[in-house]
C-alpha cells in the first residue's frame, strides 16, 4: 500500500498531538517521566516530518533546448497533441498542434541561419538515450495545424520571392537613393482566411506614404506580402530614415506586431 506524502505528515502530527494529550491526563507523579517521553516524541515526529520532506521529489526544470532566442531568431512551430482522439489539441487548448505528435519542434528562419548551425543542448542533467542524424532539412511543406507568427521582416528594392526570403536575402538596413523601388516586406506562419494584415510605411518626415489594410482570402502554412514605392524622376524617393509597421490582426487579437526601419542614402 502506498501512502501520500500529506498522509505521511498528517500520522506524524498526530502522533505528537496524542502524545501530549495522555500528558495531561497522567498525575503529577508520573508528569516529569511523560514529558521526559514526549520530548523523545517529538524528536521522533520531527525526524521523521524531515526525512519525508527531504525524500519529496522536486519539480523537474528543464532548460530550452535549442541555442538560439525565442522569438528572435528562433520560433516553435508545434507542441505535443494531449488529445488521445482523432483531433488534436496542444497544451493550451489550442490549435498548435496535430494528430499523435508527441514533440515540441523549433524552426529557425531561414537557411543562412542553418547554415551558420544552431547548437542543440541538454534540457536538463541526465543520459542521453537516443540520437538521430543525417535527417535531410527541409522547410514547412505539410498543411498541419500550425500556429502563427512573425519569421523575419525587412525591406528591399525589389519584390521578393519565398526561396529568396529562405534563402536569407534582403537583410539591408541601408539602401541606395537610386534604388528602382522601396519595398517593405514580412513572411509570416500559420496565416488563416479571415485574418486582417495592415502594412504602414512613413517617409523621413514621418508622414504616412503607405496604408496598405486586407485580408487573406485563404489560409497558408507559409506567407508574404509587401508594399512600397516606386522611385522615378517625378517623384523620387526622400533620402533618410524611413520606418514601417505591419499587423496581423484575428477576430479582436494581434497576433503580429512588427516595426522595422531602414536608411536611405
Amino acid at each position: 500500500m502506498r501512502i501520500s506524502n500529506a498522509k505521511k505528515y498528517g500520522v506524524a502530527f498526530f502522533l505528537t498531538l496524542g502524545l501530549m494529550v495522555l500528558v495531561s491526563c497522567w498525575s503529577p507523579d508520573v508528569t516529569q517521566t511523560a514529558e521526559s517521553s514526549l520530548q523523545k516524541a517529538q524528536t521522533m515526529a520531527e525526524g521523521m516530518t524531515q526525512k519525508l520532506i527531504t525524500q519529496t521529489p522536486q519539480t523537474p526544470r528543464f532548460a530550452q533546448p535549442i541555442d538560439c532566442q525565442l522569438g528572435q531568431d528562433c520560433f516553435i512551430l508545434l507542441y505535443p497533441d494531449r488529445d488521445p482522439s482523432p483531433n488534436a489539441v496542444d497544451f493550451g487548448c489550442g490549435r498548435q498542434t496535430y494528430d499523435d505528435h508527441k514533440g515540441t519542434d523549433f524552426a529557425i528562419p531561414d537557411e543562412q541561419a542553418m547554415a551558420r548551425g544552431v547548437s542543440v543542448v541538454a534540457a536538463a542533467p541526465g543520459k542521453v538515450l537516443r540520437v538521430r542524424d543525417g535527417v535531410v532539412d527541409k522547410r514547412i511543406q505539410n498543411e498541419a495545424d500550425i500556429p502563427t507568427g512573425l519569421i523575419r521582416a525587412g525591406f528591399s528594392a525589389q519584390p521578393p520571392t519565398m526561396d529568396e526570403l529562405w534563402q536569407g536575402k534582403f537583410n539591408e538596413t541601408i539602401l541606395p537613393q537610386n534604388s528602382p523601388a522601396l519595398l517593405f516586406w514580412v513572411q509570416v506562419y500559420g496565416v488563416l482566411t479571415g485574418d486582417k494584415m495592415i502594412f504602414n510605411l512613413y517617409n523621413p518626415q514621418g508622414q504616412k506614404v503607405v496604408n496598405n489594410e486586407n485580408f487573406a482570402n485563404e489560409s497558408s502554412k507559409t506567407w508574404i506580402g509587401y508594399v512600397g514605392k516606386k522611385n522615378n524622376p517625378q517623384q523620387p524617393l526622400t533620402p533618410g530614415n524611413w520606418n514601417a509597421e505591419y499587423q496581423l490582426i484575428r477576430g479582436d487579437r494581434t497576433l503580429v506586431k512588427t516595426k522595422k526601419q531602414l536608411q536611405l542614402q
